[in-house]
């Protein structure tokens, strides 16, 4: 079979062809995916080109290759992406209000290592955690997991955050933006340790981008850890930086 007609770079016609291939049922979830050595007879086109075809629809969520393993199908659609900018605290909390977070889980625990670093507790100290999925847009496909931590302090509101049915409520006044003067962010590549994936419905090891932050009161105190991990295809972060004029 020939390569489509060129009107875009070749590697994305092609991809779009596989696409086209997964929503019509010819590759169901789950079955074998062709290597790149049958597309480039397929498609009569290079390896490289092949390669690049399926790094696209790997990064669309669509397939995921293992070494090994070969590749398979995972999704039937490309998943939705939510795509959050943010210049300011503001919209950062912003973006925490408008999504939806549901909780599984409220409970005290001992801070795990990197929490207690990043809220400068001591190593036995324990703190409260809720775990949940939280949704963007739609409201079917949830964007990540949310793990907060929450610093003990006077007048926090144990209670109530440990209610499954109020504790969003309370988290959100806890990290109440009037009180916040400062948040830090980090960003990695990890797999999906097999709780997260379990609970997104995806195979244990998948990609993904992990957030952690920490909210910091205007008195310097951490007050919270965010740690999200949001599935490949899921979600999008950008953030505007301009250049700071004198005068």
């Amino acid at each position: 079979m020939r390569a489509p007609r060129r009107t875009a770079p070749l590697y994305q016609l092609i991809a779009d062809s596989l696409v086209a291939r997964i929503q019509s049922g010819e590759f169901g979830i789950g079955s074998q995916f062709p290597t790149e050595f049958e597309l480039c007879a397929h498609y009569a086109v290079s390896r490289h080109t092949a390669r690049a075809a399926l790094a696209l629809l790997n990064g669309q969520g669509l397939i995921q290759r293992r070494p090994g393993a070969g590749t398979r199908v995972t999704a039937p659609a490309p998943p939705m992406r939510y795509q959050q900018e943010v210049v300011s605290i503001e919209d950062l909390m912003q973006y925490s209000r408008h999504g939806r977070l549901d909780v599984s889980v409220c409970e005290r625990v001992v801070a795990p290592v990197e929490i207690s670093r990043l809220l400068k507790l001591r190593g036995d100290a324990r703190v409260i955690r809720l775990f949940g999925l939280l949704y963007g847009d739609t409201r079917d496909t949830p964007i990540c997991t949310t793990e907060i931590f929450l610093r003990p302090a006077r007048g926090l509101p144990v209670a109530a955050l440990l209610d499954p049915h109020s504790a969003v409520a309370a988290m959100l006044k806890v990290l109440d933006l009037q009180q916040i003067d400062d948040v830090e962010q980090s960003f990695d590549a990890i797999e999906l340790p097999a709780l997260h994936a379990a609970t997104l419905g995806l195979a244990s090891g998948s990609a993904a981008l992990r957030v952690l932050r920490t909210y910091v009161s205007r008195a310097g105190t951490p007050v919270g850890c965010a740690r999200s991990l949001h599935p490949t295809g899921r979600f999008a972060y950008s953030m505007r930086l301009q250049r700071r004029r004198s005068g």
